[in-house]
């Protein structure tokens, strides 16, 4: 088995395909960024890493989820 094959798995536990959603969450950092007046160089950074942070928490609810009901 190939590499991609072994890790398909946990992507599809993890649920990647639903990480569209949390870009519901940038709305409220725009207008958090146009009332502070922040630079885009460094507001930027900070949208990507709570972007980021949100899916893969989101990602480690699915997977708790899929453990529980597993093993429950």
């Amino acid at each position: 088995m190939n590499a991609a094959g072994r890790v398909a798995p946990y992507f599809e536990v993890a649920r990647l395909d639903h990480w569209f959603k949390n870009v519901f969450m940038l709305p409220g950092f725009l207008l958090a960024w146009l009332f502070t007046g922040i630079p885009v160089s460094q507001a930027l950074p900070s949208a990507l890493i709570a972007f980021f942070s949100t899916c893969f928490i989101a990602s480690a609810n699915y997977v708790i989820n899929e453990w529980l009901r597993c093993c429950s």
